[in-house]
């Protein structure tokens, strides 16, 4: 039975992440950054098992791994999101709930993302600073970036991810679209990226889920 975890969107995003991995090339492998308590690294999980990206239930021979960063780290705005007090903009479809669950400042959370997620063993876990992030695995076919949303980050993210993209990869940005409803706040630097780069051509818009999907090359 799937864990109800904590979601900001992860669950909600589960249908489109399985859309686009069932048509990802096998031998590829999936990055997350940004995981939070591991709702949308379920769904990521679950469309590649159910896809045959891994050897799990007999797949795939080449096994795809799925690499999630994350600071694991519980902040006060983590406590009071995960206990589902957190509000969102009207119009954001997102339940900010699941198991509501208690969480305590400086609580390190990756064990309980490890207990939510345990069924897949192809998860690769990596704790830290995310401007700390190296990436070694297979060539990425999915990336979905939920962390580093403000400007130097998040270019020095992009710098060290997007060498692994193959032709094609899909992009999701997330809180695009919630970062665009407040100009001047230095948070839209997901779609000035994009412009600048001219490295990505637009796929889908889910406004409801402040994601914009991209394809790479």
């Amino acid at each position: 039975m799937k864990p109800m975890i904590p979601s900001m969107g992860g669950r909600e995003m589960g249908p489109v992440y399985a859309r686009y991995i069932e048509t990802m090339p096998y031998g590829l492998d999936v990055v997350e950054v940004g995981a939070w308590l591991g709702a949308g690294t379920y769904e990521l999980a679950a469309a590649m098992r159910d896809n045959g990206h891994t050897r799990t239930n007999g797949g795939a021979k080449d096994e795809s791994s799925l690499h999630c960063y994350d600071w694991f780290v519980a902040t006060k705005q983590c406590i009071g999101k995960a206990a589902g007090v957190h509000k969102y903009r009207p119009g954001i479809a997102v339940d900010g709930l699941g198991d509501s669950i208690k969480l305590t400042a400086g609580q390190d959370t990756l064990p309980l993302v490890r207990k939510y997620l345990y069924e897949f063993p192809f998860i690769q876990f990596h704790k830290g600073d995310i401007n700390n992030l190296e990436y070694s695995g297979h060539k990425i076919g999915v990336l979905v970036v939920d962390a580093a949303k403000r400007g130097p980050s998040f270019r020095r993210l992009m710098a060290k991810l997007e060498p692994h993209l193959v032709t094609g990869a899909t992009v999701f940005f997330m809180d695009y679209w919630f970062d665009l409803y407040k100009p001047g706040a230095g948070t839209s630097c997901q779609a000035e990226y994009v412009k600048a780069s001219g490295k990505y051509t637009h796929l889908k818009s889910y406004k409801e889920l402040c994601c914009e999907v991209m394809v790479y090359g």
